[in-house]
């Protein structure tokens, strides 16, 4: 991987590949997540909600993100799917190279 800087040894853009940025993005976050649990301990996740918060409201907040989170993704697949018509998701410009 370090020798796709060089001109002539990858005729394409390493970070095109799904792989390669998954990988990339799988260790960034495993590090904030190791290195923020090792300095801070469970403290770390009390450094996202600002202090005095009340718990009612961290559970609000908790419950309206999976709501909002499965509304958001529901919204997508609906609007790809009419955008294609009757082709699925996973069919979306096959036939048309």
């Amino acid at each position: 991987m370090p020798f796709a800087i060089v001109p002539g040894l990858h005729p394409f853009t390493v970070t095109s590949q799904f792989t390669v940025t998954g990988v990339m993005a799988i260790i960034s976050f495993g590090t904030v997540l190791v290195v923020g649990l090792w300095k801070h301990k469970l403290h770390f996740f009390s450094l996202f909600v600002p202090h005095g918060t009340p718990f009612v409201l961290k559970l609000l907040i908790v419950l309206h993100d999976y709501v909002a989170h499965d509304w958001a993704v529901a919204i997508m697949l609906l609007v790809v799917k009419v955008v294609n018509g009757s082709k699925g998701w996973y069919e979306a410009g096959a036939g048309q190279r």
